[in-house]
């Protein structure tokens, strides 16, 4: 069971704090710059807390108001719709990536017809 609750509540987390990291660093914004690109990432690394603390309340407040095998559903409907929510979030990034994963290939396949 831990490591089902660890997937749902920490994967998001994960997904968003590596995919803006990674995309920051190929932003011209802080290319050239680590200290502007280690601030950026400390914010977002550090944002993550306000889930950490938020989470413990919220899992509280929902097991609170129930008692038997169905106190914890509510949970993790919440834990879902975080994943869900993050997805969400990540769709930018993602078109992004496939866009530039398509001029890749067709650069590719023009050189390679020439």
């Amino acid at each position: 069971p831990s490591s089902g609750i660890n997937a749902e509540y920490g994967g998001p987390y994960a997904l968003i704090t590596t995919a803006v990291s990674a995309d920051l660093g190929t932003s011209e914004a802080v290319r050239g710059s680590a200290q502007a690109l280690a601030t950026v990432s400390a914010i977002i690394d550090g944002s993550g807390s306000i889930g950490a603390t938020l989470g413990p309340y919220i899992t509280s407040v929902l097991t609170n108001k129930k008692s038997g095998p169905d106190k914890y559903k509510n949970v993790f409907y919440v834990l879902e719709a975080s994943a869900f929510i993050a997805a969400l979030c990540l769709i930018r990034v993602m078109m992004k990536e496939i866009a530039k994963l398509r001029v890749r290939r067709i650069r590719r396949l023009t050189s390679q017809s020439s």
